[in-house]
């Protein structure tokens, strides 16, 4: 297929999540943004219970003046993660996505593990993005602008060249731009500007299960020990033989003053 020319997609298969045909390549391109495919039952019960919700919400919206809705809409804020430094420093472990689950809106976080699928930055990736995104945007793009919100979601991970380094050393990020990471990073950050982000986000969910985790002050604790005084085999060693010694200073002396009072 031609669209095997653009290098990161190559991996990736094609989710059409509604069976219609592409009018445009670019229509084409929107279809790998779309999360799974339409009959999988575990997403027409996700779809349907938002659905519901929305439809819910709906109801009571139009017992309000559009004056009143616009005055509490825009009072609302985007839900965003923190960033990928941030998540380090709680103790996420940031890892690729196993292949047989590329799909690039498949992002998951469970048990203190981020999974994203691995992007790799060549030659027609800004090109390709930037076009998507301006036809999300267009009227007869995408609806559902998957594209927006997945990009958005990694423009809020990456905010800085540290976050960028920590992707590409997870190998989540391969960059084979020739560029710095600092260009791959503000590359990133670029990709979203003068983009109206949706106020709700497929990825809502997983941005407040992180936004929870990093609020832990125990997981900071523990990646803060992990991170400044077990980051090496020989540290572990060193702190298990300080303990080691602790133990016998202690029952030596408790002996020492057994010995001195033996009644």
């Amino acid at each position: 297929m031609a669209l095997k020319a653009f290098g990161f997609v190559r991996e990736y298969e094609i989710n059409n999540l509604y069976h219609k045909n592409p009018e445009h390549i670019l229509d084409l391109l929107s279809f790998y943004f779309l999360p799974v495919p339409h009959n999988d039952p575990d997403m027409n019960k996700q779809h349907d219970k938002r659905k519901n919700k929305a439809d819910f919400l709906s109801f009571f919206r139009h017992l309000w003046n559009k004056k009143s809705d616009h005055k509490k809409i825009s009072k609302q804020r985007r839900l965003s993660p923190p960033t990928i430094t941030e998540l380090f420093e709680a103790g996420v472990t940031i890892k690729a996505a196993e292949k047989e689950n590329l799909c690039f809106m498949n992002i998951s976080f469970k048990n203190g593990v981020l999974e994203i699928p691995p992007i790799v930055i060549e030659g027609t990736f800004e090109v390709v993005i930037r076009n998507v995104l301006a036809f999300e945007i267009f009227p007869a793009g995408n609806q559902k602008k998957y594209a927006i919100q997945y990009v958005t979601f990694l423009d809020d991970l990456i905010s800085t060249e540290k976050d960028l380094c920590l992707l590409v050393k997870a190998g989540v990020i391969t960059n084979d731009t020739g560029g710095s990471d600092k260009e791959a990073s503000e590359l990133f950050n670029s990709l979203t500007k003068l983009v109206t982000t949706p106020l709700s986000s497929y990825f809502d969910d997983t941005s407040k299960a992180l936004r929870v985790h990093c609020d832990g002050s125990w997981n900071k604790a523990k990646a803060s020990l992990k991170h400044n005084y077990f980051n090496t085999p020989w540290a572990i060693i060193s702190f298990f033989a300080a303990i080691f010694l602790i133990i016998l200073t202690i029952l030596q002396t408790i002996f020492s003053a057994i010995s001195a009072f033996p009644n």
